[in-house]
């Protein structure tokens, strides 16, 4: 989480001190890497390709680097590299697993945990739990994959049909 803070930063005290002056990264170098791997691992032929992108990846981190490469190593490295930075959902949707049961790698039954901050008025300190929060399990239905087209842009062209899992 701290991928993007400025760890120089010491007077907490103003507000302007706190704000970072880190610029907000968009792309980064380890997700160009993975996007390359995964297209070379997708068109098939070029895992030589994929290979070192994905062991560039992990000889940055120290990590020692793999003999191999398959797409669920890729996934697997794009899961851990890019941990926190709000593309695993997007990830999912793409490789069409998101339909998926959690178990099997997808979101459907994904519930999750809950953070819990209890605040002790006569120690005046806080504790905090960990606990499953009070919502249902996460559903994520194939036509998901795709979004419903409105009857203006259904209108504007008869050739046009209605995404699947929407009906006419």
């Amino acid at each position: 989480m701290r991928k993007f803070f400025d760890e120089t930063l010491t007077d907490m005290t103003n507000i302007d001190a706190k704000r970072s002056e880190t610029p907000w990264v968009v792309f980064r170098l380890g997700e160009i890497y993975l996007n390359f791997a995964e297209a070379c691992v997708e068109l098939g032929g070029k895992d030589i390709e994929a290979l070192d992108a994905v062991n560039a990846i992990r000889k940055r981190a120290g990590i020692k680097e793999h003999t191999a490469i398959s797409r669920d190593k890729v996934r697997q490295e794009r899961k851990v590299e890019l941990a926190f930075e709000k593309l695993r959902f997007w990830d999912l949707k793409r490789w069409r697993v998101a339909h998926l049961d959690v178990a099997e790698g997808g979101l459907t039954n994904y519930r999750g945990t809950a953070l819990y901050p209890w605040y002790n008025v006569k120690s005046n300190k806080y504790t905090f739990e960990t606990g499953t929060p009070p919502k249902q399990k996460r559903l994520f239905l194939e036509r998901n994959y795709y979004i419903r087209l409105s009857p203006a842009d259904l209108s504007t062209n008869v050739n046009l049909i209605q995404n699947p899992g929407y009906g006419n």
